[in-house]
Parts: C-alpha cells; sequence; structure tokens
C-alpha cells in the first residue's frame, strides 16, 4: 500500500472512530433522551440505527468483509433471523420487524470494531470520558432513587401501571423506595452497565485512567448497588473472579490491598451516607433482597429459579421454535399470544429453536473460553466483560435490550481485533 493510501485509510478509521467513540458516550443516554425527552417522537430510535448501519456500510465498502468462523455465525445469524422474520410477518406478527431491529443493529458494530485501527491516545481517552460518564449517571441514580423519588420518574414519563412505577422498580416489601435505574429503563440494565464500567476503571491499570480512579470506582459501586440488581452484582463478582483467577491465575498483593482499600473506604463512605441521608434505607434494601436471593425465599428468586427448568420440555417438543417475535418482554407489551420467557438462552431457543438457539451465543462463549490460554491483558478484560453479560443472560432477557447487546459486540469485536496490544498500541500497515 501507498504512503498516500495508507494516510487515506488512517483518516477513514480516524473518522469510523469518531463515530463509534461518540455512540459510546450516546449509549448510556439513549432511553432518558429517546423516550423520556424526545418522547413525542421515534427520530432518536431511527437515527441511531441509520447510523450504526451506515457506519458498518462505509467500513465494509472500505475493508470488505473480513471474518472468521466465529465471525461468519455472527454474519449468517441475521440472515437466518430475517428468515424467521418473514413468516412472522406473513402471519402478521408487523412487531417482529422491531424485535429483528433490536438483534441485529447492534451486531454490526462487531464488524466494525473487529478491523478499525485505533491509537491509544484514542482508546485512553473514550474509555476515561465513558467511566467518568458513567460514574456521574450512578451518582444521579442515587440522588433520583433515595431523594427525588418514584414521582420524579411517573411525572417525567417513565412506563407506569396505573398511574405508579411497575414492580421491577422496587424491591419485595419496599414499595415506595425505588431502586436507581440512572438514565436507563430499567434497574438490571443500569447495575449492569455500571459493573462493565467498574470491570475496565479497576483491570484497566495500563491505560492510567484517572488520578482519582480509587475514588471514581467507589462511586460506581455504590451506583451499582444502589440499582439492587442481585443479577448485576452477582454476575460482577464472577467476572471479577474469572479475570483474576482463571485469567490471569494469580492475586497479586497489591491487588489485594487495593481492593481492600476500595471495598473498606467504600464501605465506610456509603455507610455514612446511607446512614445520614438515606435513613438506612439502602443497607436494609440491599441485607433483605441479598439474603432473600440467596435463600430463594422471595418470589423474584423463585421465579428465576422456576424459569430455568419449566421451559426445558416446550423447547424439546419445538426443535424450530415458538414463533420469531412472539417471545418476551417486547413481544408481551406489543403482540397477542405471545409468551414471556426470562432467560435469554431460553428466549433465543423460543425464537428459532435449540440448535440455533444456542449457536447465537457461541462466539461469545468462544472469548470466554479462549482468554485464558492468550497473554494479552485486553482481551482478557474483554472476556471478563462478556462473561459479565452471559451470567446475566442465564437470568434476564438482557437480548432484548439494545445497550446491552450494543456492549457485547462492542467487546468481542474487540477481542478479535490483533491491533489491540498490552503494549503501546502502534498501528502498523
Amino acid at each position: 500500500m501507498s504512503w498516500v493510501g495508507a494516510k487515506i485509510m488512517t483518516k477513514f478509521d480516524k473518522n469510523e472512530f469518531l463515530i463509534l467513540k461518540l455512540l459510546i458516550l450516546y449509549m448510556p443516554l439513549h432511553y432518558i433522551i429517546c423516550e423520556i425527552i424526545l418522547n413525542m417522537t421515534s427520530i432518536d430510535n431511527i437515527m441511531r440505527d441509520i447510523v450504526i448501519i451506515l457506519l458498518f456500510i462505509m467500513h465494509v465498502y472500505r475493508k470488505g468483509l473480513k471474518i472468521n468462523i466465529y465471525g461468519t455465525i455472527n454474519f449468517f445469524m441475521p440472515l437466518l433471523m430475517a428468515g424467521f422474520m418473514v413468516i412472522s410477518l406473513i402471519q402478521g406478527n408487523m412487531y417482529s420487524i422491531n424485535i429483528f431491529r433490536t438483534y441485529v443493529v447492534p451486531c454490526l458494530i462487531y464488524f466494525v470494531v473487529k478491523d478499525l485501527m485505533i491509537e491509544k491516545e484514542k482508546v485512553k481517552n473514550v474509555v476515561r470520558i465513558a467511566i467518568i460518564e458513567m460514574c456521574i449517571i450512578g451518582v444521579w441514580g442515587i440522588f433520583q432513587a433515595f431523594v427525588l423519588g418514584d414521582d420524579f420518574l411517573v411525572k417525567i414519563g417513565y412506563p407506569t401501571v396505573n398511574g405508579y412505577l411497575g414492580a421491577p422498580y422496587y424491591i419485595n416489601g419496599y414499595y415506595g423506595i425505588q431502586r436507581s435505574v440512572g438514565t436507563f429503563v430499567s434497574a438490571n440494565s443500569c447495575g449492569l452497565i455500571i459493573a462493565l464500567f467498574i470491570l475496565l476503571a479497576l483491570l484497566l491499570d495500563y491505560y492510567q485512567l484517572i488520578k482519582t480512579k480509587k475514588y471514581i470506582i467507589i462511586l460506581l459501586i455504590g451506583g451499582m448497588l444502589a440499582t439492587i440488581s442481585r443479577s448485576a452484582i452477582l454476575s460482577f463478582i464472577i467476572a471479577l473472579l474469572y479475570f483474576f483467577i482463571i485469567c490471569e491465575r494469580r492475586l497479586s498483593k497489591k491487588l489485594i490491598k487495593n481492593v481492600l482499600a476500595i471495598v473498606l473506604l467504600g464501605g465506610t463512605v456509603l455507610m455514612i451516607f446511607d446512614s445520614v441521608v438515606l435513613k438506612g434505607q439502602l443497607y436494609q434494601m440491599l441485607k433483605d433482597a441479598l439474603g432473600s436471593a440467596i435463600a430463594f425465599s422471595d418470589l423474584s428468586s423463585q421465579k428465576h429459579l422456576s424459569d430455568l427448568t419449566e421451559p426445558i420440555h416446550i423447547i424439546l417438543n419445538n426443535p424450530l421454535g415458538l414463533g420469531f417475535g412472539y417471545n418476551g418482554p417486547m413481544a408481551t407489551e406489543h403482540v397477542l399470544n405471545s409468551r414471556n420467557v426470562e432467560s435469554s438462552i431460553y428466549l433465543m431457543m423460543y425464537e428459532m429453536g435449540p440448535i440455533l438457539g444456542i449457536l447465537y451465543f457461541v462466539p461469545f462463549i468462544r472469548c470466554v473460553v479462549k482468554a485464558p490460554f492468550i497473554k494479552n491483558k485486553i482481551k482478557k478484560i474483554c472476556a471478563s466483560i462478556i462473561l459479565l453479560f452471559l451470567v446475566t443472560c442465564i437470568f434476564l432477557p438482557s437480548v432484548q435490550t439494545f445497550e446491552i447487546l450494543f456492549y457485547m459486540y462492542l467487546f468481542s469485536g474487540i477481542f478479535d481485533n490483533n491491533k489491540f496490544n498490552d503494549d503501546p498500541v502502534k498501528n502498523k500497515r
């Protein structure tokens, strides 16, 4: 490639990264902007999808579609889904288009990120900004939930049932004391995505993100705990243990010292704040929520447990699924004769049958399995983040949350991008 050609290619990579950076920073704000601030129009939803699609087309036109076997699965899965969607459309389920869009558009990010050449400093800056952005969202969520209260969400237009927020916004026994949702539609999504950024802030020592990193991590942890999302907390712990014990195979004294410092300082600050400002509400809610989850004594925990066993015979009796676009929370809100299912794994099996349903997750599972056998720390962090999402997929219908899919494909794309190295990133042609 000529020097001029290389300069032009680099310029295009920079433009693509700029668009990707804006998408990353915009994604946590999507719901509050699109559904609340701009609730009279769907233009924001359309524009987000158009930007991602055009970014994909521009990238493929310029670089082609270079994919390995797992990228091939990501490529053909939307085509298979399109076939299932056509059948649903023939049956009269027009909403299957929206469900298809939610599954497929985030997938396009994988192909862009996988081949993108990105400079170290640019990655460093966007990660720093994104962590600080999520920290602010976490603090805002605490203030909104425990100071402004649930009436505030009702007034600004969050979904209600008979004029009140629905059950998912509360923990059993604490109706009126709302779980933090930050800028997201649900507490579980908020907790999970904050957990993602806690992992980045904890594990990306290489980038020296911010001088006050420990305090940022404390605020992020407080934001995650305020969501009272047991799935996010469990997934975060599993992802962290996976990184240090399975991937790194070591727990250094420095790490243990830093974690203990964060836990002690963060716990002290949180307890003082909870005692003085929240009158002990957060501690009591966390204690009851986590205790009931461990004992499986509350209805939510019991329902999650039953959801892991009851659908098995239905799946085995329907090798081609139960109809694309008729399953999960998106369908139950808009489609007649729909079926609610909590687990994302079962949800995809309901959509396309057990074989294709499992195949959908193979590219993600492959990252988690492969990471312990490679030396690249960035890829190990990506695998830990992917595992974070996969654990919640066991219990929650996360695959019908656009933001979560966006991050899953983003980090799987980084995992497959051979230009992300532990040493200073020197993009070589």
